[in-house]
């Protein structure tokens, strides 16, 4: 991710859609990230832990995320399935609300990426709805978000105050600890390799695909 926003800065510096020096001014924002991501990653071991040994293996995890984040919903939930092996969903904010709503339970974890900007106040209005259903409600906020740790029945706080367009590069760390914590305390392999007949049938795909090299 880091590589590609500072591609787009750098497309934007050589067809003059920035200027030199705000082409500098952003890449030191992302640079400010770094610290913000290690508490991130640091300073919720406890709560990754904690989800890592409460979500079952039969539990739906959906992630919810709105704006630049509708990605990041997407790509925790590649995390989750790729590491932790669990049915996990990603899905836009707003669309949640007519789909995936419709099939969560008291069995379901939903993680809502409450980030700062034009879809905060959305996303909280979801994590009513996530717990009228009976659904366990997981808020990933910035840590001064008093609201939605209030609405949520667990918050997991994001440090270094990063602005809504850069906000994927630290909001995608929550995702990530808890698909390692799960994996570690279940003894998982990633991709399932712990399993030797999803380990060949996924070799034979990769390395003895019928469609030949140019």
């Amino acid at each position: 991710m880091v590589m590609q926003y500072c591609l787009a800065l750098y497309l934007a510096e050589v067809r003059q859609r920035m200027s030199p020096i705000e082409v500098r001014a952003a890449l030191g924002q992302i640079s400010s990230l770094a610290d913000g991501l290690a508490r991130t990653i640091n300073d919720n071991d406890a709560l990754y832990d904690i989800l890592g040994k409460a979500i079952s293996q039969d539990a739906l995890v959906l992630f919810v995320g709105g704006g630049p984040n509708y990605g990041t919903a997407f790509f925790s939930m590649a995390k989750m399935i790729e590491a932790a092996r669990l049915k996990a969903i990603g899905q836009e904010l707003e669309e949640w609300a007519h789909e995936q709503y419709f099939i969560i339970n008291e069995n379901t974890y939903a993680f809502v990426i409450t980030t700062p900007g034009a879809s905060l106040d959305r996303a909280r209005e979801h994590m009513f709805t996530i717990k009228e259903m009976g659904s366990t409600c997981i808020a990933i906020c910035d840590h001064d978000d008093q609201e939605a740790k209030a609405q949520a029945d667990l918050a997991i706080p994001v440090f270094g105050k990063p602005s809504a367009l850069l906000s994927p590069l630290v909001y995608c760390v929550p995702a990530e600890m808890i698909a390692f914590f799960v994996a570690t305390s279940r003894g998982l392999k990633m991709m399932g390799f712990d399993d030797k007949h999803v380990m060949q049938a996924n070799f034979k795909q990769i390395f003895h695909s019928s469609i030949k090299r140019d």
